[in-house]
Parts: structure tokens; sequence; C-alpha cells
């Protein structure tokens, strides 16, 4: 749980990346505003930011995954509710799971195809 514990550390420190994860191209198909600013930084540590917004064919509006989380070499995962910001993190009640073990492959296997259907959010 070192791993997870790490990760909600430096994201509570630095909230601009912390915001990143949650991002969400608006229904002009622009990206969030400050993606730009710390795109540079993401794509130092190799971390990817997708759009995954699919128009709905039967209705109005959009689907999104709105699932948190992080997988770590397929063998460790976290599902939860936090956004990953500092908001979530000092003033939200949230929930989520430490995962180990055969059910890390499935939370891979869903990662994967919302991965085969998302673009990466564009910069600006």
């Amino acid at each position: 749980m070192k791993w997870a514990e790490d990760c909600s550390q430096s994201l509570r420190e630095d909230p601009g990346v912390g915001a990143v994860p949650g991002a969400k191209v608006g229904a002009d198909g622009k990206p969030p505003p400050g993606l730009a600013n710390v795109r540079q930084r993401l794509d130092d540590l190799e971390v990817h930011v997708l759009n995954f917004r699919i128009d709905k064919t039967d209705s109005s509006g959009n689907e999104t995954f709105h699932a948190k989380v992080v997988l770590s070499d397929e063998d460790a995962a976290y599902v939860g509710s936090s956004n990953m910001h500092k908001w979530s993190f000092e003033y939200s009640l949230e929930l989520g799971l430490y995962v180990r073990g055969k059910a890390v492959s499935r939370i891979a296997d869903i990662l994967a195809a919302v991965r085969a259907v998302s673009g990466r959010m564009p910069v600006g």
C-alpha cells in the first residue's frame, strides 16, 4: 500500500497535478486550461491523460469513465471515488479499495478496454 500512499502524498503536495486525472474535455472540445501547465511534467513521468467521452446514441449527453483507478504493474490497484485533488483528500468523505491478486487482472482488462476507445487529451 506504500505506493498508493506515496501517490496520494504527491498529489496533495501539488494540487495542479492532482487535478489532472479528473480532467474532462468540455462541450467545446477543449481540455481544461491547467493541463497545458503540467503536460511536460506528466510526459516526463510517463503519465498519459486520456479523454474518454462517448456521445450517447439513444439520448442526449455522453458517457464518461468516472472511476478513479491507480494500477501498479497489474500487481496491485486502488479503485475508489476520490478525484485525487486537494478537496477530495482534505474535505470529502471518499471510499477506495486496495486490490491485490486475481481481481487486479480484471481491473487491468477494464482499463485496457477504456484506453482502447479513448484518445489522448488534447493540450490546447
